[in-house]
């Protein structure tokens, strides 16, 4: 396998990895320097690379798999498409609003694969931010003003409009929602992220 290369991004968070193989083996090695840089950064990118979603599956798997569970988590088996041109396409129009996937839920992500297949102009970019970056550059005043507050999470829901500029809104009525503080620990990161 090619030695990985690890290029930080301009941005506080990112990291793009050249030199991943998806058809070699995790190794301890390849699984350090990830779980090292995604530990760090927030973010891998993998640019150019065809990289099947059992794979993806078991990379995720790697880079949480040393933080302990409270609740058993639950690995798809298959992949959930964002489209708007598949008939079972989750948002098939508009554009979302920040968001963090899963945060309603009682287990909440602890690693997310986003794997492009097609974009095509005029494609609505993906963003990245990262909660423990906005924690850290708070200033003093809000950090105090925040601790000890809490955030709802709802499940929302996808409406199917006609039109492709609208923005899709979560539905706070559903029963599907956990409340967890503002300001909190993840897991793999001693540093404080906030919802």
């Amino acid at each position: 396998m090619t030695a990985l290369e690890l290029q930080e991004m301009e941005a506080p968070i990112g990291v793009e990895v050249r030199g991943f193989d998806p058809a070699a083996p995790l190794d301890d090695d390849v699984a350090t320097e990830l779980r090292r840089a995604f530990d760090q950064r927030g973010v891998l990118v993998f640019r150019g690379r065809e990289i099947p979603h059992p794979v993806q599956v078991a990379v995720c798997e790697m880079l949480v798999g040393q933080f302990n569970r409270d609740v058993p988590v639950t690995v798809p088996t298959d992949n959930y498409y964002v489209s708007n041109v598949r008939d079972d396409g989750a948002t098939p129009f508009g554009r979302l609003p920040f968001h963090s996937d899963g945060m309603w839920s009682v287990q909440p992500n602890l690693a997310l694969s986003l794997y492009a297949t097609e974009i095509e102009p005029p494609a609505i970019p993906t963003r990245f931010a990262s909660t423990a970056v906005a924690w850290s550059t708070l200033p003093a005043s809000l950090k105090e003003r925040i601790d000890g507050l809490h955030a709802v999470h709802a499940l929302g829901v996808i409406p199917r409009g006609e039109h492709a500029d609208e923005v899709v809104v979560a539905d706070f009525g559903l029963d599907v929602s956990t409340i967890t503080p503002i300001a909190h620990h993840h897991p793999a990161r001693a540093r404080r992220s906030c919802t």
